[in-house]
């Protein structure tokens, strides 16, 4: 029986289910609504709400990606002009499912930038090397031995995300609580007027009212309403 979630909740399933990695969408309800779900019981209430994994593409959006993968430079440069031209929220892995399929050879491995067969493996590279993994790009930062079987939290220990390395280089540690956002929502983008650190209850008012854009400008003037509004309900409480 799928589990009954808060409303909120809910919602944020049925906006994120279809172009989020599910490891990832349960790590993020569990830290932006302190809900203790599980993949399977999000799996099961997402399939007791007809809900799909990977959403139909037209034979247009098919064409278009045949036609323009050689274009970029990686999966999440393809996944962006994707979603400006079609107005939809793919994610990188949705299109590099969508491609294997199409193109059953084409050049993006499942590591992102790379050919399939070359570098695979995340735990032989040098200290500095970059792979692109789950949306993001990664920097290994150190070299401590890992188990056979790592846990994702002993992974990290060894690879940090690219713009979180970047950002805390300019700017300092990050504080627990907070990450840092792509502006423009363009994850190569690392230029350090295109991250900006902000609490996490903050990304899900962004999320939740569809503020996230592709202009600089306007995210950010959403992001100090948010700012703000939880301030002035701070300073009511200590009033």
């Amino acid at each position: 029986m799928a589990k009954a979630y808060p409303e909120e909740v809910q919602r944020y399933i049925r906006e994120n289910y279809a172009d989020t990695p599910h490891k990832e969408l349960v790590q993020r309800i569990r830290e932006q609504f302190g809900c203790a779900v599980s993949l399977q019981s999000v799996r099961c209430w997402a399939s007791k709400h007809g809900i799909n994994r990977f959403p139909d593409y037209t034979g247009e959006q098919e064409q278009w990606l045949v036609d323009h993968v050689d274009e970029y430079v990686n999966s999440i440069g393809l996944t962006d002009a994707f979603n400006k031209r079609f107005g939809t929220r793919q994610n990188d892995m949705n299109i590099k499912a969508k491609l294997h399929r199409l193109i059953p050879d084409h050049k993006y491995g499942w590591s992102g930038g790379k050919p399939q067969g070359e570098g695979s493996s995340v735990t032989a590279k040098p200290i500095g090397s970059e792979t692109f993994k789950s949306g993001y790009w990664w920097i290994k930062v150190a070299d401590n031995p890992l188990p056979k079987n790592y846990t994702g939290d002993q992974r990290r220990e060894n690879w940090q995300q690219k713009h979180r390395v970047i950002y805390e280089k300019a700017y300092g540690p990050i504080p627990d609580g907070y990450l840092v956002v792509f502006l423009d929502g363009n994850r190569n983008n690392f230029d350090l007027d295109n991250l900006y650190c902000c609490p996490r209850q903050v990304q899900t008012v962004m999320m939740r009212n569809g503020w996230w854009t592709d202009n600089r400008e306007h995210t950010l003037a959403a992001i100090k309403w948010c700012e703000l509004f939880y301030a002035l309900k701070e300073a009511e409480k200590k009033s």
